[in-house]
């Protein structure tokens, strides 16, 4: 906050356990790569130096700290975002999602940067975070045939309710067009079996969504 660098470890995959633990090195790796700090240095091996990138991105964290030390008991609030996505309204959710990549990425150059999937990642991730008591929430992980970018489904197995998310950058080169780039993200839920363990845990109704983006843009596929 006082403009300084500061050396810390950082992990470089979200482990989501350790995240809503809060252990330091996966909190910091997650605002490191969705844009809200910068490594200007790497001085050791996954370590870096550390600073608020911009006076603007302070002020927010400003903000974050008075509003935690005014009230810890914050509790995140359903937005429409949230909402869509667990009762699986999937118009509402796509538009939700494009109006809020619009409106709220503009804090980092997600049009230049080479980890824009990353920071796709880390939002979606914090988005669910107020959901980890009730449900499982997987990041990276291998199931089926790969690794599937995100997935979740409830403890209680008599909710049938589950969701699928695969992220996919437009790169430069790349002729299609988003539409197209989010279809094939959901062609690899189904070729690598994406749902295996979600099966196996009895849930039947998988919202399966592929989600392609280039910059502020954004186009789901369900």
């Amino acid at each position: 906050m006082k403009g300084e660098k500061v050396g810390a470890k950082i992990n470089e995959f979200t482990v989501f356990d350790d995240l809503y633990a809060g252990k330091s090195k996966t909190v910091l790796g997650l605002l490191l790569f969705s844009g809200y700090l910068t490594g200007e240095k790497q001085i050791a091996l996954n370590t870096y130096r550390l600073r608020i990138p911009n006076q603007e991105i302070g002020s927010m964290f400003q903000e974050m700290l008075e509003d935690y030390l005014a009230d810890g008991t914050t509790q995140a609030q359903d937005t429409e975002l949230m909402q869509s996505l667990l009762e699986q309204r999937a118009n509402t959710f796509a538009e939700a999602l494009s109006r809020y990549v619009k409106t709220s990425f503009s804090y980092f150059d997600i049009g230049n940067e080479g980890n824009t999937e990353k920071i796709y990642h880390a939002f979606m991730l914090g988005i669910l975070a107020h959901l980890d008591k009730d449900y499982h929430i997987r990041s990276n992980r291998e199931v089926g045939y790969g690794r599937a970018d995100l997935y979740f489904y409830p403890k209680d197995n008599n909710n049938p309710k589950a969701w699928i998310l695969e992220f996919k950058k437009k790169d430069a080169d790349d002729k299609g067009d988003l539409k197209a780039l989010a279809e094939d993200a959901l062609k690899q839920i189904h070729s690598r079996d994406y749902e295996a363990e979600i099966r196996q845990h009895g849930h039947t109704q998988i919202m399966r969504i592929g989600i392609a983006f280039k910059g502020k843009e954004v186009v789901c596929a369900f």
